[in-house]
């Protein structure tokens, strides 16, 4: 069971949490052992995708180069490895909505074109196309177009960005756990 809780300003946990230990204590079989491990828990659930991406990594960036503290770097992964989840769920959106704003912008483009060819307003190809381009619906249409494409770049860089911040802590816990089992083999760094 995992129970976020937030200390106040008094430095105190709060009476609600205590509660929730509670309940969950009476739950448990009389003579079953248990193990709790009670950690504050970061304010996260009520951030963006961006902000948890943000705040992870503004918080592994801050960290001395010799943080060996596995439990809190796979919490930490953990909640990037989410956060890019939800922001891959995103990119997968605006990629949506730039597709559909380039084929709108197309279909006007096409449809206002042939329409000024048939009328013969346009006395070539190249006129009509030069009409519609200078249209305002056809700009607006087009600044939507690329508004959508700058926001789907935007949300892929990110999420690449942050899937490598995600390899490199993997790495991190993964060469810790690799020093961690040396040294209790006596083949550690602490034994040469």
């Amino acid at each position: 069971m995992t129970i976020p809780y937030y200390r106040q300003s008094d430095g105190r946990t709060p009476p609600d949490v205590h509660a929730q230990v509670a309940e969950y204590l009476r739950g448990i079989p009389v003579g079953q052992k248990v193990c709790i491990t009670v950690m504050p828990a970061e304010p996260m659930h009520d951030l963006s995708a961006y902000e948890r991406v943000c705040a992870v990594v503004e918080w592994y960036a801050s960290l001395p180069t010799d943080f060996a503290d596995i439990d809190t770097l796979a919490n930490k992964s953990r909640v990037l490895a989410c956060a890019n989840a939800d922001l891959a769920m995103l990119a997968g959106q605006l990629a949506k909505a730039e597709n559909v704003a380039e084929f709108q912008r197309k279909a006007m483009f096409a449809r206002s074109r042939q329409s000024l060819l048939d009328s013969q307003v346009a006395k070539s190809v190249a006129a009509a196309e030069a009409q519609v381009e200078a249209d305002a619906e056809y700009l607006n249409l087009k600044k939507v177009e690329i508004e959508a494409a700058g926001d789907s770049q935007a949300a892929r860089l990110l999420l690449s960005h942050a899937s490598a911040v995600l390899d490199t802590m993997r790495q991190h816990i993964s060469n810790l756990k690799t020093d961690r089992q040396n040294e209790l083999a006596g083949r550690g760094s602490q034994n040469a």
